[in-house]
């Protein structure tokens, strides 16, 4: 009887890992990847084996937890005040990315080195009970924001995200309030011009103070990964945590209308959800800080 349960056993889980196998696609051609369905992250390391990494983000950030490393002035931006810019919706979220001109440097707050300030971009649920994609003590913000640098020891990002000491994000969390934020007026203007996948906007002179709240309060910093195939574990992530952006939910539901293909494409559909479940923390180490004044 001890052996038939057995194999039954073996029987049972083989099938299981079979059916979970095909419930993601082997297509590696063109790295397809998406939050949903036979591309969703479970199957991303399929086609992106450094996604089952070790020291892959977001993470679950729990106070208890973390070891208090100080407190710190805010971190020091340095370069021009306007920055050329243009957006684009690539079906996965929307990207205001740097396009040319002098490069805005971001230093301090315990970095080691000066990061160049490359792109920013957003993630966000369907509810404001979900959408970011780090979570404090198993809770969600309904956005999260981050804003993507490399560390110009290096020459581009590109060279960047592949190294351990590669990239600095720094992440910011969205609150739901009753009445608009009119600072957010000009981002929602950029958000309403690429509504569907593929669409970019012109290039844009903006200040980039006018997206990033106001350093201060607590920290959270980690080292991790790209929340994204590749999944490359080239991150220090500084995720500001007691300054939180207020949003309506009306002006929430503008990046909820954003469609993730093109115009009239088969697959389209509103683009919310997109973020990747947190994952093991393993053998790292969280560390949280305070800004003064």
């Amino acid at each position: 009887m001890q052996v038939v349960l057995i194999a039954f056993a073996l029987l049972f889980c083989g099938v299981k890992a079979g059916n979970t196998q095909k419930q993601c696609s082997t297509d590696c051609e063109g790295n397809h990847w998406s939050y949903s369905g036979d591309s969703s992250p479970k199957c991303w390391s399929i086609c992106n084996p450094k996604c089952q990494g070790t020291r892959q983000s977001p993470i679950n950030l729990q106070i208890g937890k973390a070891k208090f490393m100080g407190i710190f002035q805010a971190p020091e931006v340095s370069g021009p005040l306007t920055v050329k810019m243009k957006a684009s919706n690539n079906g996965h979220t929307v990207v205001l990315a740097k396009t040319s001109g002098q490069s805005i440097h971001i230093s301090g707050v315990g970095l080691d080195g000066s990061f160049i300030f490359d792109q920013l971009h957003f993630h966000w649920g369907s509810e404001a009970s979900t959408g970011s994609e780090h979570t404090l003590n198993g809770n969600h913000w309904p956005m999260e924001m981050h804003v993507v640098t490399h560390n110009d020891k290096y020459e581009s990002i590109g060279e960047a995200k592949t190294a351990p000491d590669g990239l600095a994000v720094f992440a910011y969390f969205f609150q739901i309030v009753k009445q608009d934020n009119p600072g957010l007026s000009d981002l929602l203007a950029v958000v309403d011009s690429v509504p569907n996948k593929g669409d970019s906007s012109d290039e844009m002179s903006f200040q980039l103070v006018k997206f990033l709240p106001p350093f201060g309060g607590d920290f959270f910093r980690y080292k991790g990964s790209l929340t994204t195939p590749g999944c490359f574990e080239s991150v220090t992530w500084t995720l500001f945590t007691g300054l939180t952006v207020p949003i309506s939910e009306n002006q929430l539901n503008k990046f909820r209308q954003l469609m993730t293909a093109g115009d009239g494409g088969k697959d389209a559909h509103p683009m919310f959800n997109n973020f990747r479940p947190t994952q093991a923390l393993n053998a790292r180490e969280i560390l949280f800080g305070v800004i003064g004044a």
